[in-house]
């Protein structure tokens, strides 16, 4: 495991020591502190990882983003199990193959204590999806709780796991069902909003929803354009932006909900609370997931040869830079409370997040 993390974090950075056989702004070109961070975030390596790249992430409590974690095995396997539905895969196929990549890729980062955790909890939602099992979200996570506890008794006091599993039922026990109650429906009735024969699928205020989207879309095309088109882009315009703004929502809820889950056991193990990672988090969470699929692809074009890493090198690039101004701004104003000793809550911080 040590040598093939030794080796791939090696082949990152000599690829950005190398020349390109391209000329990309410097936006677009990776540099070696850039090489570093992601060595770290995809292979778990964090020796090329210096103070001055720690310490931005650290102060605005989003270091587990340079941390592979739970969350860092959850968007590899989301994306392989998505590539292969595009692909059309079969279920039983795509399960065998979002298993066994998901547990090449955990062999590959270490298989810390974290990942263990993710991957057990990422196995029986595969088996459950396998066997048409209802994917009770709590169930699942008292069972992984528990063969985590058979296999370590001693764990229920570590930090990591008791941070790990409330992070999860804040997730699942408190921001997911508030999101079926509230934005769930509506983003689902803001789907195909010019079908107006599936009106009757859904129930009376969000059958009421769609016609009032296809009336405003309406209303708004006309002070658009007085001439008829055989499209009707403002009602999609308008269903478009209505549906990102749900996603927004639930992106800001979940977020919220987990922060202020972790405010307690935050002040109570390592006396700190931050209060800039609540935004930093909402604005750059979802950046990672589409930033550690383009690294993955970036490892894997290095693999093959270097001339062809240069175009997902670049996108990887532009993406790690707009996630590297975010957290450096939040870093410039971010207040803490805590209790003295600064350099020594850092060190904590950085324990927590390598076990969370």
């Amino acid at each position: 495991q040590h040598t093939l993390q030794t080796d791939a974090s090696d082949r990152l950075m000599q690829f950005a020591n190398s020349p390109l056989p391209h000329a990309l702004p410097a936006w677009l070109t990776l540099s070696r502190d850039d090489a570093a961070m992601l060595s770290a975030m995809i292979t778990g390596d964090r020796s090329y990882l210096g103070s001055a790249l720690r310490t931005p992430f650290e102060r605005t409590g989003s270091f587990h983003l340079l941390v592979v974690s739970g969350l860092h095995l959850g968007i590899f396997a989301a994306f392989v199990f998505g590539l292969g539905r595009r692909l059309r895969v079969d279920r039983l196929p795509l399960t065998a193959l979002t298993f066994l990549s998901s547990f090449a890729y955990a062999l590959l980062t270490g298989f810390g204590q974290p990942v263990q955790r993710a991957f057990a909890m990422l196995a029986l939602y595969l088996i459950g999806r396998l066997l048409y099992r209802d994917r009770g979200r709590l169930n699942s996570l008292g069972f992984a709780a528990l063969c985590l506890l058979v296999l370590d008794p001693h764990a229920l006091f570590d930090a990591g796991l008791q941070m790990t599993l409330l992070t999860v039922v804040a997730v699942a026990g408190i921001a997911i069902p508030v999101m079926d109650r509230t934005s769930a429906p509506f983003l689902t009735a803001s789907r195909f909003i010019n079908a107006v024969g599936m009106d009757t699928a859904f129930e009376p205020r969000l059958a009421q929803f769609r016609v009032t989207l296809r009336l405003l879309g309406e209303h708004l095309e006309q002070r658009v354009s007085r001439r008829p088109r055989r499209t009707r882009y403002a009602q999609n315009a308008l269903a478009h932006a209505i549906h990102w703004s749900l996603l927004f929502f639930d992106l800001c809820l979940v977020s919220a909900t987990i922060e202020l889950a972790m405010a307690l056991p935050m002040a109570v193990y390592f006396h700190r609370v931050t209060a800039s990672g609540l935004l930093v988090n909402i604005l750059i969470v979802p950046a990672l997931g589409l930033l550690l699929p383009a690294a993955l692809l970036t490892m894997a074009a290095l693999l093959i040869s270097p001339h062809f890493a240069w175009l997902p090198a670049a996108a990887t690039a532009g993406m790690l830079h707009v996630v590297l101004v975010i957290v450096r701004v939040c870093s410039a104003w971010h207040m803490s409370v805590g209790s003295g000793r600064r350099h020594s809550l850092d060190r904590k911080s950085t324990r927590l997040n390598s076990s969370h």
